[in-house]
């Protein structure tokens, strides 16, 4: 080999390897700060999307109770009006016994 028989050969065979190898470590290190800011940002995510996830159960919760109280209120008032229609229909009777007395 050429570099074999010439020391300045050599030394550049060296130096070429050498910084060959700095930039494979270089691109190693790149990829690897990458992966971890990767890594970390979706981390973030999954938090920020679970603390999101938790506020909208929360709150779901609190709408489902919401809404159940409501359906009770209805529930009441249904009672309410059907008692009073039976009252009216009471008193129609009551009155049509009386007028054809």
């Amino acid at each position: 080999m050429l570099a074999e028989q010439d020391p300045i050969f050599a030394e550049a065979a060296k130096t070429i390897y050498r910084v060959t190898e700095d930039e494979r470590v270089r691109n190693h290190c790149d990829a690897r700060e990458m992966g971890e800011r990767t890594h970390n940002t979706l981390v973030r995510q999954l938090a920020e999307q679970t603390q999101q996830l938790e506020e909208k159960t929360q709150q779901l919760e609190i709408q489902n109770q919401q809404l159940e109280e409501k359906e009770q209120l209805l529930e009441m008032q249904k009672k309410q009006l059907d008692s009073k229609d039976a009252r009216i229909a009471e008193l129609e009777a009551a009155l049509a016994l009386s007028s054809k007395m």
